[in-house]
């Protein structure tokens, strides 16, 4: 058996791309909510909830529900559309997790789990809706949820 150069190389760089890509990332991802952290709470609420039609989030709202709907009866899709779904989770939990701690909630009375859950559920059904032509009582939910956010981060500045 024969090995071509070509392959070899093509299997080092890739190797060495792949590396880099899984060392670099976790060592990020916590120096950036660092960085960010007082409005991160507020900022990834607005992330997940904009829903405009040709929104640079990635996917599209149309895109991810045909996605998601056409994943209902390919099991080969459906586990790359979960995957995809714990990644954002992932980035959720760990901001939701810093901006909690930061606000000072209640973690036992409000799950870090439980509120990234609703957040990803709120957001798709608002996705949804609005595919739908749907959009009753949305800007009226959005606009409570960002004075409730705008308090939180009120009260922690004048705490200091």
């Amino acid at each position: 058996m024969t090995t071509l150069a070509s392959d070899t190389e093509d299997e080092t760089v890739s190797a060495r791309e792949t590396s880099w890509a899984t060392t670099w990332w976790p060592r990020l991802r916590p120096l950036l909510l660092a960085v960010t952290f007082p409005a991160v709470l507020l900022a990834i609420w607005h992330f997940a909830t904009v829903g405009r039609p040709g929104s640079l989030i990635p996917p599209p709202t149309e895109v991810w529900l045909e996605l998601q709907a056409m994943a209902w009866n390919r099991p080969e899709l459906r586990e790359r559309v979960a995957r995809v779904n714990a990644e954002w989770r992932v980035v959720l939990t760990e901001a939701f997790t810093a901006a909690m701690k930061g606000y000072g909630l209640d973690r036992r009375r409000f799950p870090v789990e439980a509120v990234v859950s609703l957040v990803i559920t709120c957001n798709e059904g608002i996705m949804l809706e609005r595919l739908s032509g749907v959009s009753d009582g949305q800007a009226e939910l959005l606009r409570a949820i960002d004075r409730w956010l705008q308090a939180l981060e009120r009260e922690r500045e004048a705490k200091g």
